[in-house]
């Protein structure tokens, strides 16, 4: 969190600016005491979370020498104190490594799970539904063995004597034989999604906006696996969303790099999902909803369910026809009914990690490096694995009532849901145009 606030600051902010490293400079002198006051908070330290944190450590400090203190150069006023500051939260930083490391000589917490009550809570007033966690639970099996079925049934018209995980294994290793610049990729399909969007105008574009393609910084990468977004606030003067890249780490050899280089197949479907028309787009819209409140709302059934629901209408639109593509989404939508069933076992207490690893391994065919980089935010974040499928299914219910109507176009819709910010899909019904 301490360093992901200097980081929001020169990602989004001019940095030719003095008032903005003037900013940076007085963030970075506080992160020693952010983080003394964090120990002392932290009073039954949970394994998996100290494991996490070390791996944390080493890119903190590599942020703060490589992309904070070097600002000095270019603002010298301010090159002291920033050089000063530096040097003081690299140790602190480092302190704070020491003292995780002490606690591994402790027992230490095993039990990260929220428990069912509480998971329940969470689905009632988060996400605005009213079923239990194991409702959701037997909806995430019924969706395992849908989107199954429907992976047996597309590879029939690619390869009718191959299973569909052979052949999206097949694809992914082809895909990284051959050498990629990962962030050049992604930024070329974000550009060119974008430039699209603009024209087949099924949606309107936030003014302006605009999402930054960059490498995840060493600090998160223990959190994301492959890509996620950050976006902007509602008081930011421009809308500028971050879209964070994960390259695989050549560092653990040749075999290793290409295996998780392969997990970047489907680079499109990925670009839909975090930037056009996915994340970015309704978030930026969200923050010029009606009111304060609206603009401020963080339902992730809402904003995880818009992401998958834009997946689907790529395919719907044909966008991306090729039959391995269309077969890669199907996975993507495999892999988040796994979420469904894994986020309640882990949380209810009756799935332990190492086998929902395990499952999303032998269930989606990921890498142990980037199904264990999963369950890493998975523990964190209770009630967000399952709101992307949640999510969808409300929004395609709220699509399939709105078109009803007399004049309804997709368009239409779009502006209509995007409207009202991140908020649960449940509480629109009553808002539905009259002639529906």
């Amino acid at each position: 969190e301490a360093i992901e606030s200097l980081f929001e600051l020169l990602a989004r902010r001019d940095l030719s600016s003095g008032e903005t490293v003037s900013a940076i400079a007085r963030r970075l002198g506080r992160v020693p005491a952010y983080l003394e006051a964090s120990r002392a908070r932290i009073d039954d330290p949970v394994a998996l979370w100290v494991t996490i944190a070390e791996k944390s450590i080493a890119g903190s400090i590599e942020f703060i020498r490589d992309a904070v203190v070097p600002l000095g150069a270019e603002h010298r006023t301010l090159q002291p104190e920033l050089t000063a500051a530096g040097q003081r939260a690299v140790d602190a930083v480092r302190s704070y490594g020491e003292w995780l490391a002490e606690l591994r000589q402790k027992p230490l917490n095993e039990d990260f799970a929220v428990g069912p009550e509480t998971l329940h809570q969470i689905v009632k007033h988060w996400h605005g539904l009213s079923v239990s966690p194991a409702d959701v639970e037997e909806s995430g099996w019924s969706l395992v063995q849908y989107y199954r079925d429907e992976l047996e049934q597309h590879v029939q018209r690619i390869d009718r004597d191959t299973a569909w995980s052979e052949v999206l294994h097949r694809a992914r290793k082809e895909f990284a034989q051959r050498d990629h610049d990962i962030l050049a990729d992604y930024r070329k399909v974000t550009n060119a999604l974008r430039e699209r969007m603009s024209t087949d105008g099924f949606l309107d574009l936030p003014p302006d906006e605009m999402c930054k393609v960059v490498p995840t910084p060493a600090f998160l990468r223990a959190l994301i696996p492959s890509a996620a977004y950050s976006n902007p606030g509602p008081l930011d003067p421009h809308q500028v969303g971050i879209f964070f890249v994960t390259a695989p780490d050549r560092s653990r050899g040749e075999e290793a790099y290409r295996a998780n280089l392969g997990q970047h197949y489907g680079i499109e479907s990925t670009c839909v999902h975090e930037a056009y028309p996915g994340h970015h787009v309704q978030l930026c819209w969200a923050n010029r909803a009606g009111s304060r409140s609206r603009q401020m709302a963080d339902h992730v059934v809402f904003m995880e369910g818009w992401t998958l629901y834009c997946e689907q209408m790529m395919v719907e639109q044909d966008w991306f026809d090729a039959p391995l593509l269309k077969l890669n989404y199907l996975a993507d939508q495999l892999w988040r009914a796994y979420r469904m069933v894994i986020d309640v076992g882990i949380h209810t207490r009756k799935l332990s990690v190492a086998a929902a690893v395990r499952m999303l391994i032998d269930g989606v065919g990921f890498t142990r490096e980037r199904a264990e980089t999963e369950l890493n935010w998975y523990t964190q974040s209770p009630g967000v694995p399952m709101s992307y499928l949640l999510g969808k299914r409300e929004t395609l219910a709220l699509r399939d009532q709105f078109m009803k109507g007399r004049g309804a176009t997709l368009k239409r819709f779009h502006r209509w849901i995007l409207g009202f910010g991140s908020v649960p899909q449940r509480w629109l019904h009553p808002y539905l145009p009259e002639q529906v």
